[in-house]
């Protein structure tokens, strides 16, 4: 007997996808778990891999069927350029792709439509598809199945918009020539107009996107994203050292330079009183620590683990430090949940905005902005300021378990 819901079986397509590495593939594949463990059938259509880098979120994804396409774009322009031969291939391919390619040029998807076309088309008839969520970034996926919709009768599109994308800063759109803009925004509302729903991972989108077309609002829906600790990684908590111990994780941001100099100085200055464990991807920002000479003695660059060790260092930890960007100021990021589930104080860097206030108003951080660093900080670790943690805020309507229920009563 067949174990699956056959009326909402789903079609999950996401540029990244484990065990493709890099915190894209994340969303989709805590999503295509919980819908497993509430007996939905998933497929998964993704790019192809390209590297040899293993996913924290490998396990999550076992045991379902991925399809990977070849995007067909220039490797050369995703990497950076270091030789006089590679930057000089690295021009012309991208001045290929920008003749090719009317709107954002850095849109890794938009060589895919004829595979994923045939491969979409394919899987719905043999899988009985009721349901495609495709996930931008990349945008040119959406646009793909969106195009599709006419040869998709019975078929509900949901649009994921993972993360702000047209607006402000991704992809570098906002510093390309205003044609090339326009043509992205063309295509956004052709794919508003054209999905039976769009999800956002903020409260905040849905409100922008509701502003840019209003017709559609119907369509909108808030789907965070969410946090999946096993409590079996949890372990017994050790916050009682002489060291005051900090840890970041996840994404270094740009644009965070001089509260990074900032913060160096403050461990510096502290050598013998705290620690700083920083696990990701990679050592931007290592060489500003090291210019401090705190690198490798407060200051340790660490590879990414699993998040099962990652939690357990976690609750080790006496704060999280998040040093935020303008741009992210007001997205509430998954992380955030993930340590105030391990009831984890955190300190905020940066300009006032959603992710300051929720902190504040809820008891759950001390904020610091970009010109207090060095003073602030100082004082935290003086014992001059004290939190009065909230540790009773309920955070469970943020678990994966929770959202993926509400994201189910939307399927068909």
């Amino acid at each position: 007997m067949n174990m699956f819901k056959e009326n909402k079986n789903v079609l999950i397509i996401s540029y990244i996808f484990p065990p493709a590495p890099g915190i894209g593939g994340r969303r989709w594949a805590k999503f295509a778990k919980y819908l497993r463990k509430k007996n939905i059938d998933v497929s998964v259509i993704s790019a192809q891999i390209t590297d040899e880098t293993i996913s924290t979120w490998t396990k999550d994804v076992e045991g379902i069927e991925v399809i990977r396409l070849n995007p067909k774009y220039p490797k050369i322009i995703s990497a950076t350029p270091k030789s006089v031969i590679d930057k000089i291939l690295y021009r012309i391919k991208l001045f290929e792709v920008k003749l090719r390619i009317k709107g954002n040029y850095f849109d890794k998807a938009a060589f895919m439509e004829e595979s994923l076309k045939e491969s979409v088309l394919k899987i719905v008839k043999e899988k009985k598809i009721k349901n495609i969520i495709v996930s931008g970034f990349p945008f040119y996926l959406n646009y793909f199945i969106c195009k599709l919709k006419p040869q998709l009768p019975g078929v509900k599109i949901i649009s994921d918009f993972r993360d702000p994308w047209t607006w402000k800063h991704s992809y570098s759109l906002d510093k390309m020539p205003i044609n090339r803009q326009n043509e992205e925004r063309k295509k956004e509302a052709f794919v508003v107009e054209k999905s039976d729903l769009v999800t956002m991972p903020s409260d905040i989108m849905v409100e922008e996107i509701s502003l840019l077309y209003p017709k559609y609002k119907g369509k909108y829906v808030d789907l965070p994203h969410g946090y999946d600790i096993d409590e079996s990684c949890l372990k017994v908590e050790n916050r009682k050292n002489a060291i005051i111990k900090f840890i970041m994780f996840g994404t270094m941001y740009i644009t965070i330079e001089n509260e990074i100099s900032n913060l160096a100085s403050v461990f510096k200055n502290n050598m013998d009183t705290c620690e700083l464990d920083i696990y990701c991807f990679s050592s931007k920002y290592a060489s500003i620590f090291e210019e401090y000479n705190v690198l490798n003695k407060n200051v340790f660059y660490h590879n990414p683990i699993s998040e099962c060790e990652l939690y357990g260092k976690l609750i080790e930890t006496n704060y999280y430090i998040l040093v935020c960007p303008d741009h992210a100021k007001d997205y509430i990021f998954t992380k955030i949940f993930e340590i105030i589930y391990c009831k984890i104080p955190i300190i905020y860097i940066g300009s006032k905005g959603n992710i300051s206030i929720f902190l504040e108003k809820n008891n759950l951080g001390i904020i610091i902005e970009k010109d207090q660093v060095q003073n602030k900080f100082q004082k935290i670790l003086n014992g001059e300021i004290n939190l009065n943690y909230n540790c009773d805020f309920d955070a469970s309507h943020y678990s994966m378990e929770t959202i993926t229920e509400k994201l189910i009563t939307h399927l068909i």
